[in-house]
């Protein structure tokens, strides 16, 4: 994956820095270095798989509703430049385990085909998606499981 990611980096385009920051800002705000770094090659890794050097053709999959700070803007950039390796092993997906349905509450516009886990860190079960039982998982040095889990979409087609 690495190979193929090198295809997408150097388009460090203002619109494409912009819209990663927003990404980051909005997924990846709470979260630590490597976990902001991580959610970011999750966008690179889908532009990679999906034949794309733009952002916007991607960025869908993600919330993107915050303004970025200066620091979520630097960051985007270093990884558009590549200036950063891929810390996840080429995974196109991620979930917040923190933010998923706890057991027995609402799972109204959730997937919650994956069915209840039980992660460290947190006190009660919850629900993870159902990509998450057929994708490949990816521990991410430095990133709090409780956080972020990373997963690899299987083959080398287009992901959504």
């Amino acid at each position: 994956m690495a190979e193929d990611a090198e295809n997408i980096v150097g388009n460090a385009t203002t619109d494409n820095i912009n819209r990663l920051a927003r990404v980051l800002q909005s997924e990846a705000s709470v979260g630590n270095d490597n976990e902001r770094t991580a959610v970011g090659w999750t966008v690179l890794n889908r532009m990679s798989r999906n034949n794309t050097n733009s952002v916007s053709d991607v960025d869908h999959a993600y919330s993107r509703n915050q303004a970025p700070t200066q620091t979520m803007r630097d960051l985007a950039g270093r990884l558009l430049r590549g200036e950063i390796p891929d810390p996840t092993n080429g995974a196109t997906h991620y979930y917040s385990p923190r933010t998923m349905p706890q057991e027995g509450g609402d799972t109204t516009r959730y997937d919650v085909g994956g069915g209840l886990e039980q992660v460290d860190g947190l006190q009660t079960r919850n629900y993870r998606p159902g990509w998450a039982t057929t994708f490949q998982p990816s521990t991410v040095t430095g990133v709090r499981p409780n956080y972020y889990q990373f997963y690899t979409a299987p083959g080398n087609n287009p992901v959504r």
